[in-house]
């Protein structure tokens, strides 16, 4: 019997989001190795009771769990929060066979900002008694835009790479690559560039909401 993966994705934004097309890329490159692959979204299992039961029950079957979601206040979005405690509540038995995996994607340059929601991730695999494979941050992942990762490899080979590094890593039910690792442990564009095209961002956005002065403060007059 082949094994199996399921991602469960923590975005709002479903499939339109980068931790998606993170996903996604894994999913097609586990199958192409003769792997059963699924994906879930948090969200929709967190408003509905019937897709909440179906993300348990196949959870149950999966030989791996990964979890891709955006970084939110450094941590992990609510909905998945919910999610995450509704399964643990449903799995009580030990499952050493079992493993867990987390990718986080995040707007800050600075990987290292993802490190408190991949301890929380590693406390939930405690609590859910399986085996944690490790988990990084995506710095600067606001590059990705939603786009198939096939199509930003000019924008990101270092992403790339690590991303077929882990496939390999989870094709042998390893811990994630120390190479992947570090290929993250960066940003995965440059950095004066990231802030230079947000700040144009933003004010683009500014502008378009009438909005002349970013560094305008409120009137502190009662």
């Amino acid at each position: 019997m082949n094994p199996s993966i399921l991602m469960i994705i923590g975005s709002p934004r479903l499939r339109t989001s980068n931790s998606y097309s993170i996903a996604h890329y894994i999913k097609q490159g586990l199958k192409k190795l003769g792997w059963n692959t699924d994906l879930m979204f948090a969200h929709k299992a967190f408003s509905s009771d019937e897709i909440m039961h179906e993300l348990i029950q196949k959870t149950q079957n999966a030989s791996i769990i990964g979890i891709i979601f955006p970084l939110y206040v450094d941590a992990v979005p609510g909905p998945l929060v919910n999610v995450l405690t509704q399964l643990c509540e449903h799995h009580r038995q030990e499952n050493t066979e079992q493993k867990v995996f987390a990718i986080v994607n995040q707007g800050f340059p600075e990987p290292h900002q993802s490190n408190l929601a991949l301890e929380i991730i590693d406390q939930f695999t405690k609590e859910y008694h399986a085996m944690y494979l490790g988990g990084y941050g995506i710095g600067a992942g606001g590059v990705i835009g939603g786009m198939p990762i096939e199509q930003i490899k000019h924008r990101s080979k270092q992403l790339v790479k690590a991303l077929d590094l882990t496939i390999q890593s989870l094709h042998q039910q390893q811990s994630l690559s120390n190479q992947a690792e570090q290929l993250l442990s960066k940003p995965i564009f440059s950095k004066s560039l990231y802030l230079t095209f947000g700040n144009m961002a933003w004010k683009k956005q500014a502008n378009k909401h009438g909005v002349k002065n970013l560094y305008q403060k409120p009137d502190k007059q009662i």
